[in-house]
């Protein structure tokens, strides 16, 4: 997160700003390498004698973290776009 003060009154520099970052996070969720760690990942757990129980206990937390993580990210997103609507919906009502 950032701290960065916004001028409205920037000439459209908090746009572009903005719209940097919604494109980094739009290439994050379209990571490649992500997919090749992910086939990685399977091709390791399968080994034989990948993990102890002990061992499993937290590789399992590890991967239910990540889960509830996905999830909170797509809520997020979610919110991110049906609040960025009702503002165009609230000046579009603002401007009739």
């Amino acid at each position: 997160m950032t701290n960065q003060t916004i001028h409205i009154e920037d000439k459209g520099l908090h746009v572009r700003q903005l719209g940097e970052r919604v494109e980094l996070l739009k290439q994050a969720y379209a990571d490649p390498a992500a997919s090749e760690e992910y086939s990685e990942l399977f091709k390791i757990i399968h080994f034989p004698g990948y993990t102890t129980p002990v061992q499993l206990r937290l590789i399992l937390a590890l991967v239910e973290a990540a889960e509830v993580n996905v999830q909170q990210a797509a809520l997020l997103r979610g919110a991110l776009l049906e609040g960025s609507r009702a503002i165009i919906e609230e000046s579009a009502q603002v401007s009739v």
